[in-house]
């Protein structure tokens, strides 16, 4: 427990949200691993966890690893369901995203492709 100022420092320090729901309070279960020097290592979601995933965070933390770049790919795609107290695919996220990337494509093609067109005439 802590001053309401103090818990919003903290709890937007490490990303962590919450919703007022009546008299309770809505948010995703998990642990929040830190290095020694402060560093977020790693999120585990939910309330229970595979040993060897607690184990293998619990090691990055103390020697101040950061995560793969393929746990935070999954956690892009996949938002927490308070409801149904789950993680579910996010599919609006991951469609949008692919779109976004393929117009960037297309354009850096156009952009290629007109280059190489006036450099030949």
């Amino acid at each position: 427990t802590g001053t309401q100022e103090n818990i919003d420092k903290l709890t937007k320090a490490v990303g962590f949200a919450y919703q007022k729901a009546g008299a309770d309070f809505t948010h995703p279960g998990g642990l929040i691993l830190l290095s020694p020097e402060r560093k977020i290592v790693r999120y585990l979601y939910g309330i229970e966890f595979l040993p060897f995933e607690f184990k293998m965070g619990i090691m990055e933390a103390t020697q101040g690893k950061v995560s793969p770049t393929s746990a935070k790919l999954l956690r892009y795609c996949f938002s927490y369901d308070p409801i149904g107290r789950t993680y579910v695919f996010n599919i609006a996220r991951v469609v949008a995203s692919v779109m976004i990337l393929s117009v960037l494509f297309f354009i850096i093609f156009l952009v290629f492709v007109t280059r190489r067109k006036i450099g030949n005439k």
